[in-house]
């Protein structure tokens, strides 16, 4: 694959997640995490639409219990079943009250799609050990 950088306009994604300057090279670049890359996270446009996709696939597949919904959840994002703390965790987290119900400027995502992107904001789903 061949990659083409314009060298004078890196895009922001690019430099959101610690791109290597197009200017010089080097045999290995450091492994950095910076401020902006959980940012983007928290607040991309992408990021909410995979969560959005993830929910409506749980809704699609019937799962109808909290605790099913949880696990199915984490079955999709990780490939495990989640423990018995990370399911009552995640089921008090989803089922807690809200002030207001329905997306807000301030949030953006519903209670399910904001376990979606903590699930898939995490550390074990973005890094290898």
């Amino acid at each position: 694959m061949l990659f083409r950088s314009d060298r004078q306009n890196v895009p922001g994604f690019y430099r959101a997640f610690d791109f290597a300057s197009p200017d010089s090279s080097a045999e290995r670049r450091p492994q950095t995490t910076v401020p902006q890359q959980a940012l983007f996270g928290l607040n991309s446009p992408f990021v909410f639409e995979q969560c959005r996709s993830l929910v409506t696939q749980l809704e699609r597949q019937g799962p109808t219990t909290s605790i099913e919904r949880v696990a199915w959840l984490y079955e999709q994002v990780f490939q495990r079943p989640p423990s018995v703390e990370e399911s009552q965790d995640a089921v008090q987290f989803v089922t807690a009250a809200t002030p207001t119900e329905g997306t807000t400027p301030e949030a953006p995502l519903q209670r399910w799609e904001q376990l979606a992107q903590v699930l898939l904001l995490s550390s074990e789903l973005q890094f290898v050990d």
